[in-house]
């Protein structure tokens, strides 16, 4: 800019030297209008040249961003899955560049890397259709007022020693009421009543955030270790893994079982079990598929101490 300014200012400074010669060469030839003409073209000049300077520096100086780019910016946001809605964009130039931020609003069920993979997304669209654009994004969580699942969920992220939240579901009674059951996991180390310590504040909270609650279980679990030690035992116990197959592919709507493996944890010994469904069945029914594998291998089964069941199409 100040390069450009230069240069504009040099031009009018020729163009008015030109116009003051060529007022010159008027009056000599015998045109008394020509001085006269002359100034007005100079006069001209330095106040458009002056005009310029001054409109291109109030951009410079109130960081100004370029027409209708904000506009297009919310659009290109808002059109990544994910995205829920796009809150306040601040853009302004700095040289031949253009920097901003802007407030991306998703659900409080994403994970901090989910917050980045977001992130990620969405700068990956900016920069498709702007380059020049360096833009900084913050994503915000925001659950949908009717989404009751994710409204807990937000209210348990408040918790700072629950870890995890699952198995959430809303029941509503016959009166209206709303009936809550959760499981949260918490450090493995913490003592049963700072635990319900916690969970009872978590459920304070949820009362007071969702109206008309009567009631809220919550199951505890312990936290899981980062490593345990294990070693697979699947080819010392073949008999036992083709016991695991005989059991998975005598489920009704189970068409095979694509692989079994068995791990040795301490004195315990799980097993680990891929079974095939119809790609057509839905996650939900697929889910009811491995919690019914699941129970029946542990009845069949007394010597596995824990059974993980896996279903794919």
């Amino acid at each position: 800019p100040a390069l450009a300014a230069s240069a504009q200012n040099r031009r009018a400074d020729i163009l008015s030297a030109a116009g003051v010669l060529a007022g010159l060469l008027g009056v000599r030839l015998g045109l008394a209008w020509a001085d006269a003409a002359a100034a007005l073209l100079v006069a001209f000049l330095v106040a458009r040249s002056a005009a310029v300077l001054l409109y291109r520096a109030g951009d410079i100086l109130i960081d100004r961003a370029p027409a209708d780019l904000e506009a297009i910016v919310r659009r290109t946001i808002a059109a990544v899955p994910g995205v829920r809605d796009v809150g306040t964009v601040r853009l302004r130039r700095s040289g031949d560049r253009t920097l901003g931020d802007a407030r991306v609003v998703a659900s409080p069920t994403l994970s901090v890397e989910g917050a980045r993979q977001l992130s990620r997304q969405v700068w990956t669209a900016i920069q498709a259709g702007h380059p020049e654009l360096e833009l900084a994004i913050v994503v915000e969580p925001r659950p949908e007022p009717a989404n009751l699942v994710e409204r807990v969920h937000a209210v348990a992220a408040r918790l700072p020693q629950l870890r995890d939240l699952h198995n959430v579901t809303v029941e509503r009674e016959e009166d209206g009421s709303f009936h809550l059951t959760m499981h949260a996991k918490l450090p493995g180390d913490m003592s049963l009543r700072a635990a319900c310590e916690a969970t009872g504040e978590l459920e304070r909270w949820l009362r007071q955030e969702l109206a008309g609650v009567s009631r809220v279980d919550i199951h505890l679990e312990p936290l899981e270790p980062d490593l345990v030690a294990g070693a697979d035992v699947t080819q010392r116990r073949r008999g036992l893994a083709g016991a695991v197959r005989e059991v998975v592919a005598s489920h009704p709507e189970v068409t095979g079982c694509r692989d079994v493996e068995l791990s040795a944890r301490g004195d315990g010994l799980v097993a680990h079990v891929v079974a095939v469904l119809p790609a057509e069945v839905s996650l939900e029914h697929a889910h009811q598929v491995e919690t019914e594998l699941e129970e029946q291998l542990r009845r069949a089964l007394p010597e596995l101490s824990e059974v993980v069941a896996r279903v794919a199409p």
